[in-house]
């Protein structure tokens, strides 16, 4: 159960089948032994702009903090007065202090991807 309804994603899922997602997600874990494969979009799509791109490969030490500053970087309209909220399938929130591979760890999809989807809040009035 995904709460992402960013039509890029929904469009990827549609669009390659579950087999093909699994092959890609292992491939990309044979190749690159230290990184997890992510999905990211949107949970809210009219105050949430897109990002320039929602598949991601993260180093597993990576926090999720430093994560999300890097994520930051493909949301060009987002400006220092918005935050960004990361949600996982049961909609809880991720820990910034945890590390990507700890969260690939419990919360990755049958495919093999982490799928993840962000809003914006406005944090000053």
């Amino acid at each position: 159960m995904r709460n992402i309804i960013d039509p890029i994603v929904i469009e990827y899922l549609a669009d390659i089948p579950f087999a093909n997602r699994k092959a890609i997600s292992f491939g990309l874990l044979d190749k690159y032994q230290d990184r997890v494969p992510v999905i990211i979009g949107r949970n809210e799509l009219i105050r949430t702009p897109p990002s320039k791109k929602c598949k991601y490969i993260a180093h597993r030490g990576t926090t999720f903090g430093k994560f999300i500053y890097e994520f930051r970087k493909h949301i060009p309209t987002v400006d220092s007065d918005t935050a960004l909220i990361f949600f996982l399938d049961d909609n809880s929130l991720p820990k910034c202090s945890e590390c990507i591979g700890t969260i690939y760890d419990k919360y990755k999809d049958e495919d093999g991807f982490l799928y993840l989807s962000y809003a914006t809040e406005n944090v000053f009035g």
